[in-house]
């Protein structure tokens, strides 16, 4: 089944709530290009960096990109800073959109372009002591249901999961399920920015997204208070 597209767009998309720094852009025939690697504390440089490439190696200017694609949360406290500091600077005094969504919503639209999806997604980043982020989607006709992002507990999530489900995203390999068969497992290599844009162009979960001011949003933050809180995640 082809779902219906979004109008088209000059789209870049960042990607840094984990130790994956991706940045994709959506060229205006329909082409996406991509920069990115995995590994800690790259993120201050190579965000920058990798917008600057494609920028240069697409002949374009910043004032070109008609649309900023943002993943926000949750994950690794740095990574969001650095991703909500980087678009402010970049917007700053542009008349470019910005349009943000949730991380592990993003994830989930790694899936968006295959036909058919038995069993739930579970997005999942590694969190804490003995907690994971979680979210739940499900694939049904025309509409992605989502349960709401939160972190739990690990023995929580593997409660949750069920055989046929896909679990995509870190900290895989803490879960008791890790590797069982009639699971799927889809580690930080499926780990991109062009997720965002596929979310973006699918219906099913362009309502995911949100026109957002660059001026007053904060990413979705993990505090300390929270992991240690024993009503979250139960």
């Amino acid at each position: 089944m082809v779902y219906p597209k979004q109008t088209n767009a000059m789209k870049l998309a960042i990607e840094t709530a984990t130790e994956v720094c991706s940045v994709a852009l959506e060229l205006d025939d329909d082409r996406v290009v991509e920069k990115r690697q995995a590994g800690k504390g790259i993120h201050s440089e190579k965000m920058f960096q990798f917008i600057e490439q494609l920028l240069n190696e697409n002949q374009l200017e910043p004032d070109q990109i008609s649309e900023v694609l943002l993943s926000i949360g949750p994950g690794q406290y740095t990574g969001l800073r650095i991703g909500a500091a980087g678009v402010k600077g970049f917007l700053m005094s542009k008349k470019t959109e910005l349009y943000t969504i949730g991380t592990l919503e993003g994830f989930a639209a790694a899936f968006s372009e295959r036909d058919s999806i038995k069993g739930n997604v579970h997005a999942v980043i590694d969190a804490r002591r003995e907690h994971l982020y979680h979210q739940k989607f499900e694939f049904k006709d025309d509409r992605v249901f989502k349960s709401n992002a939160s972190i739990q507990k690990i023995t929580s999530i593997d409660q949750l999961i069920q055989t046929g489900d896909i679990i995509i995203g870190t900290g895989l390999e803490r879960l008791e399920v890790f590797g069982s068969t009639g699971l799927k497992f889809f580690d930080a290599d499926m780990i991109s920015a062009k997720n965002l844009i596929r979310a973006r162009h699918d219906t099913r979960f362009s309502e995911f997204y949100n026109r957002t001011d660059p001026a007053e949003f904060e990413p979705l933050y993990l505090t300390t208070r929270q992991v240690n809180n024993t009503l979250i995640g139960n």
